[in-house]
């Protein structure tokens, strides 16, 4: 459903997983273990795993939906899902470009 109509993602309550009852110790066990440095790729060999420049986490992803931009085109009447461009670390939320630099960065604590 997500895929078909992404805007409603958030009402939908996003992706869930679902695992059989005698399988949740196990499954909360797999979720909970950290990101691996190295990754093996069949066929390609070992990756290194993306880091946050400032912080060194691993929870970092690429591309993430401009969310305010993408509901204002959805409001206009032509949902369009927008993309930030570079990365973004969840630990810290500092924002790079592939380059490895960090973004100009915004000070929450100074108003």
């Amino acid at each position: 459903m997500i895929r078909m109509d992404w805007f409603i993602s958030n009402l939908l309550g996003g992706i869930k997983l679902k695992v059989r009852p005698e399988d949740a110790e196990v499954a909360s066990e797999i979720l909970n273990q950290p990101i691996p440095e190295m990754l093996d790729v069949e066929g390609v060999g070992n990756c290194e795993q993306p880091k946050c420049p400032r912080c060194q986490a691993l929870d970092v992803s690429c591309e993430e939906l401009n969310k305010a931009l993408s509901y204002w085109t959805a409001y206009a009447g032509v949902p369009v899902p927008v993309y930030k461009q570079g990365w973004t670390c969840h630990a810290c939320g500092n924002e790079w470009e592939d380059q490895g630099g960090a973004l100009p960065e915004h000070d929450d604590t100074t108003h």
